[in-house]
């Protein structure tokens, strides 16, 4: 009998503690989608700082994206805008300062900036053996995504690869081939991608693809895109910084009578 009683205080406790561990993590994931809700910016930099030597490629940096906005990141060549975007995503460490991903720093915790960042490099590299969906596949396995080839296949048909999903890279063209370097920067459906120059050297069909595809998710993912390109920052940006020497001249949200060329211009 006193078996028995023991056996089942012992369930009750089991299912007591079952269920405070179940309350816990259902609290922390709410405290954290409202603090995510209330936090009026995705990223920043405070007083960021890279010396390659002698050479100061960020100097102090302060960048503020808001959450959900498309930023256009501007500036002449040189000015500090992959090295800043390097900074960002954790592929490089800064000499001082910091970042904040989703109010997370990026020097104390860089696993779980890269959890939540998507990226474009300028010069995306892929394997010229493989075709476009194993590319997407492999990586969407990496992203721990729960069905890759689904997710690879409605990424390459809305980036316009679709049919060219089973064609070997080697024989891509130089624009499909940043189409598919687009469509890896939304696996796993980050809340920020980075894109370092996304329209560099495309035709206007393909431009257009990239454009209509980085349109798709206003309002609902991040994007920083770094052009030089004022036609594609006045078309799909809300926002833009304009960085010079390696510092930030101008922050503001764009307007439809703004004209950007002056603006560029007069700060860049």
């Amino acid at each position: 009998m006193k078996r028995k009683n023991a056996l089942k205080l012992k369930r009750k406790n089991a299912l007591k503690f079952k269920r405070k561990s179940s309350l816990r993590s259902l609290q922390k994931n709410k405290n954290s989608r409202i603090q995510e809700k209330s936090m009026k910016n995705a990223i920043e930099t405070k007083n960021l700082v890279k010396k390659y030597g002698k050479l100061l490629a960020v100097n102090g940096l302060d960048m503020n994206v808001p959450l959900n906005s498309i930023y256009g990141f501007l500036g002449r060549n040189g000015a500090g805008k992959t090295t800043t975007l390097n900074i960002i995503s954790a592929l490089i460490r800064p000499s001082s300062g910091d970042v904040f991903v989703l109010g997370e720093s990026v020097l104390r915790n860089p696993g779980k900036a890269k959890q939540n960042i998507g990226i474009l490099p300028q010069n995306a590299n892929f394997y010229h053996n493989r075709t476009a969906f194993d590319h997407m596949v492999f990586y969407a396995k990496l992203a721990g995504v729960e069905n890759p080839k689904k997710e690879a296949k409605e990424l390459l048909h809305k980036v316009g690869l679709d049919e060219k999903a089973h064609v070997k890279v080697g024989k891509f063209s130089h624009g499909m081939y940043k189409l598919l370097g687009l469509a890896q920067a939304f696996i796993g459906k980050p809340k920020i991608v980075l894109l370092d120059e996304p329209t560099s050297g495309l035709d206007p069909k393909i431009m257009y693809q990239v454009r209509k595809f980085i349109l798709s998710y206003k309002g609902k993912t991040t994007i920083v895109l770094s052009s030089h390109y004022l036609d594609d920052v006045s078309r799909l940006c809300t926002h833009i910084g304009i960085i010079k020497d390696g510092r930030m001249v101008h922050e503001a949200k764009t307007k439809k009578s703004q004209d950007l060329e002056k603006i560029f211009l007069r700060y860049g």
